[in-house]
């Protein structure tokens, strides 16, 4: 699973923290991919990370729905269907202090 986030930090280090602290609140291993400071503002950081897909079996769309849930209450989401590919974005009430924007894809 590929999720983007925007962090409101000063520097690198700090990007690191929050990283690990939305791992911690999604309680799965993250694999940080990118980060970097965004061109467009630069008091954010623009990150990429992975975490593991959901089990083949379950219920793909309700697992990966309460993965989002474990750091965010509301999610606009897209592709309910089985057998589609499912994302999300999230602006508002992020658990993570910092975090202003996160995003997940399941293709």
């Amino acid at each position: 699973m590929t999720w983007s986030t925007f962090l409101k930090v000063k520097d690198e280090a700090t990007a690191q923290r929050l990283l690990s602290r939305l791992e911690e609140a999604l309680g799965v291993e993250l694999e940080a991919r990118e980060v970097e400071r965004y061109w467009k503002d630069h008091s954010l950081y623009r990150c990429t990370f992975t975490t593991p897909l959901p089990p083949v079996g379950g219920n793909r769309t309700a697992d990966v729905l309460a993965l989002a849930g474990r750091v965010a209450p509301g999610w606009y989401v897209n592709g309910l269907m089985p057998d589609t590919p499912i994302s999300g974005t999230a602006t508002d009430s992020i658990v993570v202090s910092g975090v202003t924007w996160l995003s997940f894809d399941l293709v």
